[in-house]
């Protein structure tokens, strides 16, 4: 099956139209193909509620804004991919192929990990 697994930054762009982002993330969903299916794995449903749970709601509008969010990921993301002991095969490639396309070659030592690198043109963490 083919389709798109979407992140935690990507659900909150497409989510939150005060960011940046919300309307590339939103016009890029907006152009694929009807059927092509959108997904979100386990991990990435309990990154967002643990940034929900640990964030200091003081109004109810912020608490609002959570229901919001969970809803709007019930809603637009059925698909929830679970973990089991296959994931480990394709995390890692997944994140090996990250790191071997973005890591310039001075940087493939071992050790480093994909989250330490930075975008060579804008200086800024590639937040992978």
């Amino acid at each position: 099956m083919h389709g798109y697994l979407l992140d935690t930054n990507i659900v909150v762009y497409w989510f939150d139209a005060r960011r940046p982002q919300h309307e590339c993330v939103v016009r890029h969903i907006q152009e694929l193909p009807e059927a092509t299916p959108l997904m979100i794995s386990a991990i990435t449903l309990g990154e967002i509620e643990f940034g929900l749970q640990v964030s200091k709601v003081s109004t109810p509008e912020q608490e609002a804004s959570q229901e919001e969010l969970r809803a709007f990921i019930d809603t637009n993301l059925p698909m929830v991919l679970d973990v089991t002991k296959a994931t480990r095969v394709y995390y890692g490639l997944l994140r090996a192929s990250v790191f071997e396309k973005y890591a310039p070659n001075a940087k493939r030592r071992s050790g480093l990990r994909p989250e330490q690198l930075i975008d060579p043109v804008t200086s800024q963490e590639l937040s992978i």
